[in-house]
């Protein structure tokens, strides 16, 4: 089965080794089929890593680490 991957923009660094990402959409809307941007929070697992807030990232779908951290910060990032 393959991983889900996201990209978003780093918006929080407070945590330790945990980052917030906003990823963001854009999806029709259901009547008038205007896009929309739809956008979400995920805290993602950074150990290892050198990420800095405003800068892109991808995102692979890993175990649950924490009741809300089951995301981690792919290594090929910018």
């Amino acid at each position: 089965m393959a991983h889900k991957t996201l990209t978003g923009i780093v918006i929080s660094t407070k945590m330790v080794g945990s980052v917030t990402v906003e990823v963001t959409r854009k999806t029709p809307h259901p009547l008038y089929r205007k896009l929309i941007t739809r956008s979400k929070k995920y805290i993602a697992d950074s150990r290892g890593m050198d990420v800095k807030e405003g800068q892109e990232v991808t995102l692979v779908e890993t175990r649950k680490m924490a009741g809300n951290k089951h995301f981690t910060v792919k290594g090929d990032n910018k």
